[in-house]
């Protein structure tokens, strides 16, 4: 689905109309990474029995995003999950994301 010029994508449109977007596809990938990229996300380790496959986790705009490590180099590095459904992967993460524990030691 290509989004025209003149709409925005908002957050709940991502995650009921998309399926996960990669780097390379055309024209939605970079709407759906602004919309995610841009926010502020304090992440924090995921303690709960899916950390292995989701290490981290945080709570943005009361819906639950998960951070999926893969197995790079063979895939993207990163997959972000909301409301437990794929949303895109990426390989760099947005400065606008800090995980908890790296924010302590540095």
């Amino acid at each position: 689905m290509v989004v025209p010029e003149n709409e925005e994508l908002d957050l709940n449109e991502v995650i009921t109309k998309f399926g996960v977007m990669k780097e390379g596809d055309p024209d939605t990938f970079d709407e759906i990474a602004k919309i995610v990229f841009d926010k502020s996300v304090a992440w924090e380790k995921n303690p709960n029995t899916d950390a292995d496959n989701f290490p981290f986790k945080a709570n943005v705009d009361s819906k639950s995003w998960k951070l999926r490590i893969n197995d790079f180099p063979d895939e993207p590095m990163y997959t972000l999950f909301i409301e437990n459904k794929a949303i895109i992967t990426f390989d760099d993460r947005p400065d606008t994301w800090v995980i908890q524990d790296e924010a302590k030691t540095s």
